[in-house]
C-alpha cells in the first residue's frame, strides 16, 4: 500500500510538471495567471485590463482542475 502512495506521488509531481510546462511559457506566467486569479474582478475592470487576463486566469484554473482531477480519480480507482 505504501508502495502504491509513493508510485502515486511521484506520477503526479511528473504529471503536474508536464501540464505546467506545457500550458505556461515560464515561472512568471504562472505566478501572473495566479495572480489575475486572486485578483478581483472589479479591480481588473477598473486596470482597463484586457483579454490577456482571462485567458491567463482560464489557464490557472485549468491547470488546477486537471491536477485536482486527477488525485481525486487516483482516489477513486486505487483507495476506494
Amino acid at each position: 500500500m505504501m508502495g502504491l502512495l509513493l508510485v502515486l506521488i511521484v506520477v503526479d509531481v511528473l504529471a503536474f510538471w508536464g501540464l505546467w510546462y506545457v500550458m505556461f511559457k515560464d515561472w512568471d506566467d504562472f505566478v501572473e495567471s495566479f495572480r489575475h486569479i486572486l485578483t478581483p474582478d472589479i479591480v481588473s475592470i477598473f486596470r482597463h485590463d484586457s483579454v490577456d487576463v482571462e485567458w491567463s486566469e482560464f489557464k490557472g484554473l485549468l491547470w488546477l482542475l486537471l491536477c485536482l482531477s486527477l488525485v481525486v480519480s487516483e482516489y477513486f480507482l486505487f483507495f476506494r
